[in-house]
């Protein structure tokens, strides 16, 4: 009983499977990797369900001077904000982000932990965690879209309207010819909250906050207003949504 309530509390298995990798060996490693098996075939079964994604989130990440945006879908509102998809959907972004990569198969993409924490779930690719989450969560779950950023003298991020900073139902990566990630931030705030047309557009924004327009506070910041390298507005489930200017590696 120790033995299945620890496998529970360390991958929210489901019951069915939890048993059977007890019955399976009473020793922890062997009874997690039989586990981690069923719930990748599990999972790689029921992603056959080609039923759209309706509900997720962008998550837009950043490591060091490399951002990342990445939009990972699944069915209802209810998994999006579980503990569980929150933490896929950050460590999807984050190694995307972190390892600078993003390719049409997102899925083979190493996954890298959180900076924060460790998974006991040592998967070693993105597909596999993914077929895990399935497994567990009982919905289809999938990357819809991925970009990443490596250009410019400094990247910032921002999401807005999901359950954790990195994660929204907008989210916006900017990378500036001069300044620095807070400056490049703050453009990413504005942009995701006025969706201007065009770079002029941008610029002459009034500022959320009421501080002139967008160009004039990063002049500013920064003496002078810079080029911007790349850059790219996103919104759930609406592909063409913003405009983008973008050198990255696409997925």
């Amino acid at each position: 009983m120790a033995l299945l309530k620890q496998l529970r509390s360390d991958t929210a298995a489901p019951l069915h499977l939890l048993k059977k990798a007890v019955e399976h060996s009473q020793n922890y490693e062997t009874a997690l990797e039989y586990l981690q098996c069923a719930l990748r075939e599990k999972g790689l079964l029921m992603s056959a369900n080609k039923i759209a994604g309706v509900e997720g989130w962008i998550v837009a990440s950043q490591a060091g001077n490399t951002a990342s945006l990445v939009e990972i879908s699944c069915g209802t509102d209810f998994v999006a904000r579980s503990a569980a998809f929150v933490e896929l959907a950050r460590r999807v972004g984050w190694s995307i982000a972190f390892l600078g990569v993003s390719t049409a198969k997102v899925e083979d993409i190493p996954l890298v932990d959180l900076p924060e924490t460790s998974s006991v779930l040592g998967y070693s690719t993105v597909g596999e965690a993914i077929a895990s989450a399935i497994a567990r969560l009982q919905e289809t779950i999938r990357v819809e879209r991925s970009v990443v950023v490596s250009a410019g003298s400094c990247v910032g991020v921002y999401a807005h309207g999901g359950p954790h900073r990195e994660l929204g139902r907008i989210a916006a990566l900017v990378s500036l010819s001069t300044g620095n990630a807070a400056v490049a931030a703050d453009v990413a705030r504005e942009l995701v909250g006025s969706a201007p047309a065009s770079i002029d557009e941008l610029w002459a924004i009034d500022r959320l906050d009421g501080r002139g327009t967008v160009g004039d506070s990063v002049s500013q910041a920064v003496g002078s207003l810079p080029a911007i390298a790349a850059l790219a507005r996103w919104e759930r489930a609406t592909p063409a949504s913003g405009f983008e200017l973008l050198e990255g590696k696409r997925g």
